[in-house]
């Protein structure tokens, strides 16, 4: 292949990648960082049986070529753009440490270390309860608190107003359950 050929295949290949990625690396963003360091042009061999014996053709001319960002010093193709958009939907989904996994990939070692920290932040809530009302809703009636039968395992709802001698039974099997002993649990739990 002669010069003219080459440079013209060449500058054909430039345009085409300046215009799939308009002049800016797709992985870091930066203008201007877009190089090709490495461009060949190649035949590939292809073979073809003519009455049972193997002749030799030549394909078509094919471009061997590597983009390169020098910003983010990435490789730039299928490969890496997969691992940018995986990395991207792993942040969204709120996978930190898949997400940092993949930008570490490509060297973007801050973001990594921010979605690692990110991940490991722990939301810490304060609630604050009034236990002498707690007290006055169970005395009155106006506090249920699930109770396990022991026979069953059926949820019994125990309150202040639950019976005369203290005894309630299970719904579902029949058990008697003396509530008033678990009500003097609960209001020594509750400090009353």
């Amino acid at each position: 292949m002669c010069k003219q050929c080459y440079d013209r295949r060449f500058n054909q290949f430039c345009r085409e990648i300046q215009a799939r990625y308009d002049g800016t690396c797709p992985i870091c963003k930066a203008s201007g960082s877009v190089q090709i360091p490495a461009f060949s042009i190649y035949r590939h061999r292809e073979f073809q049986y003519i009455n049972e014996q193997k002749c030799i053709m030549f394909g078509p001319m094919l471009v061997d070529a590597r983009v390169f960002c020098i910003s983010c010093k990435n490789v730039i193709d299928d490969r890496t753009i997969s691992i940018l958009r995986n990395a991207q939907r792993a942040e969204e989904a709120g996978r930190y440490e898949d997400a940092a996994r993949g930008f570490e990939s490509l060297n973007f070692l801050e973001r990594a270390k921010s979605l690692r920290e990110q991940g490991r932040q722990t939301s810490v809530k304060h609630v604050n309860v009034d236990v002498n009302e707690l007290i006055d809703q169970l005395r009155t009636g106006g506090l249920s608190i699930p109770y396990k039968c022991h026979s069953c395992g059926a949820t019994i709802a125990v309150n202040g107003a639950a019976g005369e001698g203290g005894a309630r039974f299970c719904s579902y099997c029949g058990t008697a359950v003396n509530t008033e002993a678990l009500q003097e649990i609960l209001r020594g739990a509750l400090g009353d």
